[in-house]
Formats: C-alpha cells, structure tokens, sequence
C-alpha cells in the first residue's frame, strides 16, 4: 500500500500536470491520460485522488485561487488597525504579488485568465468562496472612502476601476515589455506600481468627494 507521502507527491503531480495541461488546451481539450502521463502517475490515478476529471479542474482551479490567500487574510485580520488608504494599498499590493510572484507556477494565472473569459461551471462555487470575498473585501474599503457615502452600484464600479488597472498589467505582463520596451513590469518594480494605481485610484475617488459634496452644498 502507498505511503501517505507517496500519495501527497502523486496528487500534487497530478495537480501540477493538470494545471498545465488545462491551460494550454482548456478543460475540454485534455484528455485524462495527457494528465496522467505529464504527472508520471497511473491513468488510474485521477479517479482515485480526486473522483474523476470535472473534480480534479476543481481542485486545480482552488489550487490556482488559494495561492495568495494568506496575504488576503492577513489583510482581512489588520482591518481595524491600518488607516484606509493604506488598507487599498495594500490591498493592491498583494492583488499584484499574487501574480508577479516569480515562484508561482506560469500556468495559475494563465488558467484563471481563461476561467474569467469563458466561464465554466466551476467558477460558480468556487470563485464564489474565494475571488468573491475579496472583491468584497476591495469594495468595502472603497465605500469606507466614497464620502459622502455612495449605493453599492457606485462603490461596485469604483472597486471594479481599481481592480481593473490592477488586472491589466498582470494579464499583460508578458506582452507589455515587448510594446515598450523600456517599461520594466517584475517583482522588483511591485512597490511602485502599487504605488501607482492606490494613488491613481484615491484622486479619483477624491475627485467624485468633491463633486458630490459641492452637489450637496
């Protein structure tokens, strides 16, 4: 009988093989036995780690969600302590080193790229669990700086803004450099590109303060 050890290596071969396999030829275009032979694990083996195709694309998917999740918690457990500005920074920040991290498998983000441009079944309850939550947690923070206090539509678009400028240069990171090839996009430059966007974000938030203060007056 296997070890548990060997067990632990075989599924999280399996994971890796699948990952990537799945981001090359999306769910339908990879057969179990691809994963199987990528991962140097029995065809057999998918079944009896994760059920069968559609739960190992679920696992896979949560691998991909959860690589950053400690930073999102640590954010969540700092929310009475740090001022709300630098909550957004942070918040953005680590939005950023979740897919900059030179030590993330390639094919985390290039998978849940794809999820978000065609939407599977999966992205339901999983996206709901986890990449929910944290937009939850981004439009919190904006509502805490739209003042006056705007409805949750507006708080919506200001948190999707933000979220924007942040998703353009992480699913363009490769592309980027080679259109303008002086701009630098890696770890290195992390604190100045969160810098960049929290800042960006916070004049135009500042900017609709005013305006809807002066509407007020």
């Amino acid at each position: 009988m296997p070890s548990r050890d060997t067990e632990k290596s075989t599924r999280q071969r399996l994971l890796n093989a699948a990952g990537e396999c799945f981001a090359e030829h999306g769910f339908h275009g990879t057969p179990v036995r691809e994963i199987s032979q990528r991962a140097g694990a029995n065809v057999a083996a998918v079944n009896y780690h994760f059920g069968d195709k559609f739960k190992l694309y679920e696992a896979v998917l949560l691998e991909a969600i959860n690589y950053a999740e400690d930073r999102f918690s640590a954010l969540r457990d700092q929310a009475d302590t740090l001022e709300i500005a630098r909550r957004l920074h942070d918040f953005v920040g680590s939005l950023l080193m979740g897919g900059l991290d030179p030590e993330r498998p390639e094919w985390h983000c290039k998978l849940l790229c794809m999820e978000m441009a065609d939407p599977g079944p999966a992205v339901d309850t999983l996206f709901a669990q986890s990449i929910g939550g944290r937009f939850a947690m981004l439009r919190g923070i904006v509502s805490e700086l739209l003042c006056p206090p705007g409805d949750e539509t507006e708080a919506t678009l200001y948190a999707c803004s933000v979220l924007g400028q942040s998703l353009f240069y992480l699913q363009n990171r490769h592309a980027l450099p080679k259109i303008l090839p002086s701009f630098k996009l890696d770890i290195d430059g992390l604190d100045a590109l969160t810098t960049h966007i929290t800042e960006f974000s916070l004049a135009a938030i500042e900017g609709r303060n005013r305006r809807a203060n002066r509407s007020d007056g």
